[in-house]
């Protein structure tokens, strides 16, 4: 979990923010009202969150393999973790940012809250 919580704070080894960096490049194509429940879906926001789902696993994937965790056992701990509900824990915070990024309504908002912050 920790090499998880570095990913999301610091970046990718080379400190590099993989996903602020992503949300820079992309966030032209989202405007401040995107919703993806409340409005027919553009094209590009769901080629962005194809583009966004293969950088997000080939990094979690690469912080397993560096680790020595195998993704089964590793999905099985999140969900157990998950099913706790402990809203103190920092794990359980990080389980449920590795959840939630990983839904397109959840990319969406991500991608909009960028937009706005961003403006």
């Amino acid at each position: 979990m920790q090499a998880l919580e570095k990913f999301y704070d610091n970046g990718d080894s080379d400190g590099k923010n993989v996903l602020t960096t992503f949300m820079n490049e992309q966030a032209h194509h989202f405007t401040t009202e995107s919703d993806a429940l409340a409005s027919e879906n553009k094209l590009e926001w769901t080629e962005c969150y194809k583009k966004f789902c293969a950088i997000y696993e080939a990094h979690v994937e690469t912080i397993l393999k560096e680790q020595g965790i195998d993704e089964a056992k590793f999905m099985a701990a999140c969900k157990e973790v998950a099913s706790k509900n402990d809203e103190e824990s920092q794990t359980n915070f990080y389980v449920q940012i590795l959840i939630s990024l990983a839904e397109y309504e959840n990319f969406i908002a991500m991608m909009q809250s960028h937009k706005l912050s961003h403006n």
